[in-house]
Formats: structure tokens, sequence, C-alpha cells
């Protein structure tokens, strides 16, 4: 870490002051309200406008990267999704990026994929069969009672190509790629080893914003659980009723 760099409660009632002025997709410019999530943390520090803070860890930068990227309904959502973890990210390159990667992936395994299943499966207009909507079911209450990484492994091998007829795929690489085919497709990345691809469309109707909020919730308890420093100072993320 740069010795110049002290991450404490004060900067991190900076960044969420920046934060707070708004995110935007990509990288934006260093002006409060028209950066992404990392430049905005750089921008709290007073360093140079880029997208890596030294208090932040690769692995750690490239989830939030991701998902910063992602397709929000809007700039607000975007910023509501994002704001707690750019307070738990800090000093997060003191935590081990690749047990924070293998995190991602069993939480992605046990809450996401769950979450998307189950929704697909409340969708009555896409035309599914009512025995593909009882697999789709099935599938999702085993990846949620998964405990560990090879159990994510096992599930996810033994279910590649598993077809709901608009083709749901699930498949085991460098880390968990999930795609959904409707129509063209968009794709898009959600996380470090938690790739997802999914029609633009049919994302934004019955995923969307609910469904990135999950993704920064598995996120943010990564960090909680690898005590990255930040961490301590989330409850500044509670709103004053």
């Amino acid at each position: 870490m740069n010795t110049e760099i002290k991450v404490n409660r004060e900067i991190a009632k900076e960044v969420l002051r920046v934060v707070d002025a708004g995110l935007v997709n990509g990288i934006g410019k260093p002006v409060p309200g028209q950066m992404c999530v990392e430049a905005a943390v750089n921008f709290a520090f007073g360093l140079p406008h880029n997208d890596k803070p030294p208090c932040v860890g690769q692995e750690v930068r490239e989830f939030k990267i991701r998902l910063n990227d992602s397709p929000w309904s809007n700039d607000q959502a975007r910023t509501e999704g994002l704001r707690r973890l750019s307070v738990a990210q800090l000093g997060s390159d003191r935590i081990d990026q690749d047990e924070f990667r293998r995190l991602i992936f069993l939480k992605g395994v046990q809450k996401v994929i769950p979450f998307w299943l189950r929704r697909f499966s409340e969708t009555k207009s896409l035309g599914i069969s009512a025995k593909n909507l009882a697999k789709i079911r099935e599938l999702a209450g085993e990846f949620s009672r998964v405990k560990t990484v090879a159990e994510a492994e096992e599930i996810l091998e033994k279910n590649i190509g598993f077809g709901v007829g608009f083709g749901v795929g699930v498949g085991v690489g460098v880390g968990v790629g999930v795609g959904v085919g409707f129509g063209v497709g968009v794709g898009f990345g959600v996380g470090v080893g938690f790739g997802v691809g999914v029609g633009f469309g049919v994302f934004k109707k019955y995923l969307g914003d609910e469904f990135l909020n999950q993704v920064a919730e598995i996120g943010e308890e990564s960090l909680i659980e690898l005590k990255s420093p930040g961490c301590e100072w989330l409850d500044l993320c509670e709103r004053k009723r």
C-alpha cells in the first residue's frame, strides 16, 4: 500500500460526499457527479484523474468497475447501488485478492444465480413450458444450497448446457459464466470471475437494478468477511431519517 495514502474515517466521508454527487458509466471527468466510482475515490484523495486508486485491491477494483459500467436504469440507481461499496472497498489492497474472487464466485452461485433463475421462473410472458419452469426453480434451489467452491463447481459442471427454451446455459471457466440468449445479446461483466451476458431488453424488463443490487450486496458481504478496512465506516452510509 502507498504509505502516502491514509485511509481513515475522514477520507471515507469525503469519498461518500463525492460519490453522492453522482456516478456515471465510464471513467468520466474529474468533476463530482461526472465520474465512475473508482475515479471518485481518486478525486477524494486529491490524486490525478484515473480509475486506479492505490488503496483499492486489483480484484476489487475490477469488480467495481464492471459493476459501475453495467446497465443501471439511470445514474441515480448506479450511485445508490455503489455508495456502500465505495466505502467498504477502502483499504482493500490489504486483503487477499484471490480470496475476494473466490467469495464472489461462491456467493454469486449461492445468491445471484438463484435470484435470476427464480425471476425468470416467475415470468409467464416468455413462453417457457411448465416443465422447464419447474426445472429452473429446482436448479435455483440447488444453487442456493451450495456451501463450498467445490460444490459450486460440481453443480455448475453438472448443468452445463442446461436449456430452458430460451437458452440458459451455465458453465465453469476461469470463473462463472452465465448467459441468457434472447434476441440480440448485449454482453457486460458484473464481477471478477462472474460474467453475465443477457439480451438488453430482457435484462431491463425482468432483472435490471434489482439484479445489479444483488451483485453489489455480495461484493459488500465479501469485503466485510475479509475485513476490508473501509467496512469500519459503513455506518456513514446510513441515511438520516
